[in-house]
C-alpha cells in the first residue's frame, strides 16, 4: 500500500538516437549567433583576397556577381531559424551548398573558404555518410578550381588547407552538436525528475491521508460509536429506570473524556518535533507515563550504547512503540509490559511485551498495525507478532545501508511499463 511510494521508479530517459537516423526530425533549424557570425566572417574574408589579390584575379563582371552572391548568402543563411519542416531544411541545405560553390567559383579561388559554412550546417541536418560525400564534393570542386585558376602547381598547398579546414570544421559542429544535445537530454530529465519528485509529495501526502483515517477510524471513532449507544441508553431508560440513565451518562463523559485526551495524543504525534529534540530512548521512555497513569506497570529496558540513527529508522521504531502501547492500552487488559530497546552494531531491535489478554488464536493485524508493517518495510526492517499468553512485538531494523524496494519486479512503476500513475493506483497495488 503506503510502501510503494518508496518502490516507484523512475522511468529510464530515452536515448539519443542512433548515428543513423536522421538529426533534424522535423525539428528546427539553428545555425546560432556564432554560425551567422562565422558566415560573415567567411565573407569579408573573401572579399579581402579577391579584391586585394593580383594573380588570376577575377573581372569586375565576376567580382560584382560575388559581390551580390555573398550579400544573398549572408541574408540566406542568417534566415534558417524559422525552418521546421525536415523536406524545407534539406532543400535550403541543398541550396546553400550550391550558392557556396558558385561563390568559390566566381572568386577564382580566393573565396574558396565559403563553402565552409555551409558544411558546418550539413552536419546538423544530413547523416554521417552525406556530410563526408558532401565534403569530398567540395574538394573536388576546390581541385578543379585551383588547376583552372592557377595551374597543377599551387594545387596541393591551396586543397590540403581547404580539406584541413573541411576537418576542422565538421569535428567542431559534431562536437558542438554533441554538447547541444546533451543539454538538451539534461533539461529533459530535470523535467522528468521535477514530475517524479511532485509524485513523490503526492504519494506522500495520500500515505498520511489514510493513515489519518486509520487513527480516526480506531481512536476517535470507536468513541463516538459506544457514546453513542451510551446516550441513546439512557434517553431509553429516563423515565423508566433514572439510575440506569444516570449510570449510562456517566459512562458516556467518561469515554468523551478518554476520546478527547486520545485525540490529544494523535496531535502530539503528528506534531514534526516529536524526535527533533530528544533521543529515541527518551521519546520511548516518555510514551510509557500515559501507560503508567492508566495504571499498567511499566518496566523500559535500554541495552548497548545509543546512536544517531537515520529520521527515517528513528521515526519508524517510535512510531511503532507508540502503537504497540496504545494497543496495550486500549485492548490487552494487562497489569505489566515489558519494553526492551537493544542498539546492536549492525542492527536495532524494539521488543514490547504484555501479560494481556492476547489475540486468541494469533495476532490479527488491524490498521495501526498494518501501518506499522508498512513503516519498517520502508526502512528495511523485519516485524514479528506472538500472542497467546499476552502479546509480543518485535521489530530488528539494520542500520546499514538498505533497499526500500526489495522486491523490485512487483514495483508497481514496472507493471506500469514506466508509465505516470497516479497516487491512488499506485497505493491500490502491493509491492
Amino acid at each position: 500500500m503506503a510502501k510503494n511510494a518508496a518502490c516507484a521508479k523512475i522511468a529510464p530517459i530515452t536515448p539519443p538516437p542512433p548515428a543513423s537516423a536522421p538529426k533534424l526530425a522535423g525539428g528546427p533549424l539553428a545555425f546560432g549567433r556564432g554560425g551567422k557570425l562565422a558566415l560573415a566572417a567567411v565573407i569579408v574574408e573573401g572579399f579581402v583576397r579577391m579584391f586585394t589579390t593580383t594573380l588570376s584575379a577575377p573581372s569586375t563582371s565576376e567580382k560584382l556577381a560575388v559581390v551580390a552572391l555573398s550579400a544573398l548568402y549572408l541574408v540566406f543563411g542568417s534566415s534558417s531559424d524559422g525552418l521546421h519542416e525536415r523536406a524545407t531544411i534539406v532543400r535550403y541545405t541543398i541550396a546553400l551548398n550550391l550558392l557556396a560553390t558558385a561563390i568559390a567559383w566566381l572568386g577564382h579561388g580566393h573565396t574558396g573558404l565559403a563553402p565552409l559554412p555551409a558544411l558546418s550546417l550539413s552536419v546538423l541536418v544530413f547523416e554521417r555518410r552525406w556530410v563526408v560525400l558532401l565534403a569530398i564534393a567540395h574538394a573536388a570542386i576546390a581541385v578543379f578550381t585551383a588547376t583552372h585558376f592557377f595551374g597543377w602547381v599551387r594545387v596541393f598547398a591551396l586543397v590540403s588547407r581547404f580539406v584541413a579546414a573541411e576537418v576542422f570544421v565538421i569535428a567542431f559542429t559534431e562536437l558542438a552538436l554533441v554538447e547541444r544535445r546533451g543539454r538538451t537530454e539534461l533539461a529533459a530529465a530535470n523535467r522528468k525528475l521535477a514530475e517524479y519528485a511532485t509524485q513523490a509529495e503526492e504519494l506522500a501526502t495520500v500515505k498520511e491521508r489514510n493513515r489519518l483515517a486509520r487513527e480516526l477510524h480506531d481512536s476517535l471513532g470507536h468513541y463516538l460509536t459506544v457514546i453513542h449507544v451510551q446516550l441513546d441508553a439512557a434517553q431509553t431508560q429516563l423515565d423508566l429506570d433514572r439510575e440506569r440513565a444516570r449510570s449510562a451518562l456517566g459512562k458516556a463523559m467518561r469515554l468523551t473524556h478518554e476520546g478527547l485526551e486520545d485525540v490529544r495524543r494523535s496531535v502530539r504525534a503528528l506534531r514534526t518535533s516529536a524526535m527533533l529534540e530528544r533521543s529515541l530512548p527518551e521519546a520511548i521512555k516518555e510514551l510509557t507515563l500515559d501507560l503508567s497513569s492508566a495504571g499498567t506497570a511499566v518496566n523500559f529496558s535500554l541495552k548497548g550504547a545509543p546512536r544517531a540513527l537515520s529520521a527515517p529508522i528513528e521515526l519508524a521504531l517510535y512510531r511503532t512503540a507508540q502503537e504497540a502501547l496504545t494497543n496495550v492500552r486500549k485492548h490487552a487488559n494487562a497489569t505489566q509490559t515489558q519494553i526492551e530497546l537493544e542498539y546492536e552494531p549492525e542492527r536495532v531491535r524494539l521488543s514490547i511485551r504484555d501479560d494481556g489478554r492476547g489475540s486468541g488464536d494469533g495476532p490479527v493485524l488491524g490498521f495501526g498495525l498494518l501501518g506499522v508493517r508498512e513503516r519498517v518495510t520502508l526502512v528495511g526492517g523485519e516485524l514479528r507478532l506472538r500472542s497467546n499468553p499476552g502479546f509480543e512485538l518485535e521489530l530488528q531494523v539494520p542500520t546499514g545501508p538498505i533497499s526500500l524496494c526489495r522486491r523490485r519486479q512487483t514495483c508497481p512503476a514496472r507493471r506500469s511499463g514506466g508509465r505516470r500513475l497516479s497516487p491512488e493506483t499506485v497505493l491500490r497495488r502491493s509491492c
